[in-house]
């Protein structure tokens, strides 16, 4: 099977949606189908790249930054990649289109079909279900009337989770027949635990409202005894969280890490007690995942995309949202006996080879091309 994946962030720029683009297209490969990958391109990378049977063609869209991109750059992907798109249907000819996200990518898939007719299977990520992060940005009603019109064009709307799912099930109720659910994968990782004897707190992903993090410093604030927490990640809150720890006198326990690269982070993982994810919703947290394999508990919170993710007392401890006092509660029994997160590791990675493993995630996904092709 020749699988054409679209997605304008892909590793090493991007978050999530790219590591899983990455894990997937290796299982694909490994499994004997050739994969062509069409993306943004980013200074250093090269225009294209060949690894066996993956295909790599990065577009330029003038992206100044790795882990994020603007309204502009995603228009100048669906510019720039028209044409190679076009010419790998007309001449690659592939089986399948595997298109990440509704917008931007989707437009592309929608229209090659349209002059093709190769078939189209669509990954919802989360912020590409328009009710998701209201908080952040309200859908204008256009861009709902063209998601539902790519979503109607589609075989399958696959979402990362049965929370993701139901949500957009409600706001494509016309499409809801066509929205189903494969959680994403991971692999599980040979690994040895570093041993710190400061309790060690870590947060990974990006600082906006959806991850909370604002609220979880105000926490730590009322824990008794000695603690770090390491913000690994960057966003347009960057400089108001700083500012908060600044203004209460936590710069030594609270640092600044920015973006890593990957291998910094698992190393971080490996030394830390708890990984923070007590975001308001989640589509299935890659940072979540990556965690777990490298057995590293999770205090999260019972929110959608996260509440069936996490285990409480059994894979981490699961808390209602902006419940402070519950949380510092927590937060203190664990800076007392920091060892506690030893007792959840093996449950986490044998929870997250039981149900996200990421060969089966991809046997789900070419069971799921089969059917039209």
């Amino acid at each position: 099977m020749k699988i054409l994946i679209l997605i304008y962030e892909y590793p090493p720029i991007g978050g999530g949606a790219g590591n899983q683009t990455k894990l997937l297209s290796e299982e694909f490969i490994q499994k004997g189908h050739q994969v062509r990958i069409i993306t943004s391109h980013f200074n250093g990378l090269p225009f294209y790249e060949i690894q066996g049977d993956l295909e790599i063609y990065r577009v330029p869209v003038l992206r100044k930054s790795k882990d994020r991109s603007n309204i502009f750059q995603m228009f100048l992907y669906l510019k720039m990649a028209f044409f190679p798109i076009m010419w790998s249907c007309w001449r690659w000819k592939p089986n399948i289109v595997f298109s990440f996200f509704l917008l931007p990518t989707s437009i592309l898939a929608f229209f090659q079909k349209m002059i093709f007719h190769i078939p189209y299977v669509v990954s919802l990520r989360g912020g590409d279900v328009p009710s998701f992060v209201p908080k952040e940005f309200k859908t204008p009603k256009i861009l709902k009337i063209i998601d539902s019109i790519i979503g109607n064009n589609s075989e399958k709307m696959v979402a990362v989770s049965q929370d993701l799912q139901e949500l957009a099930k409600r706001d494509f109720p016309k499409l809801s027949h066509k929205i189903l659910n494969i959680n994403n994968g991971i692999k599980i990782k040979n690994f040895k635990r570093i041993n710190n004897l400061k309790t060690t707190f870590l947060f990974v992903g990006r600082l906006t409202l959806q991850k909370n993090l604002e609220f979880i410093i105000n926490c730590l604030r009322e824990v008794h005894g000695d603690y770090i927490f390491k913000i690994v990640g960057d966003g347009i809150l960057k400089d108001h969280l700083e500012n908060l720890v600044n203004t209460h006198n936590l710069e030594e326990k609270i640092i600044f890490l920015g973006w890593l690269e990957k291998d910094e982070v698992l190393r971080e993982m490996k030394s830390a007690h708890f990984l923070f994810l007590l975001s308001e919703i989640e589509g299935l947290s890659n940072s979540g995942l990556e965690a777990y394999s490298l057995g590293l508990p999770i205090i999260a919170s019972n929110s959608p995309g996260v509440r069936d993710f996490v285990k409480n007392e059994i894979t981490g401890f699961r808390v209602e949202i902006n419940e402070k006092s519950q949380i510092v509660n927590i937060l203190n029994r664990i800076i007392e006996n920091p060892q506690i997160s030893l007792s959840f590791s093996d449950n986490c990675r044998n929870f997250v080879f039981e149900n996200y493993n990421i060969e089966k995630c991809a046997n789900e996904y070419l069971s799921l091309f089969e059917h039209f092709i």
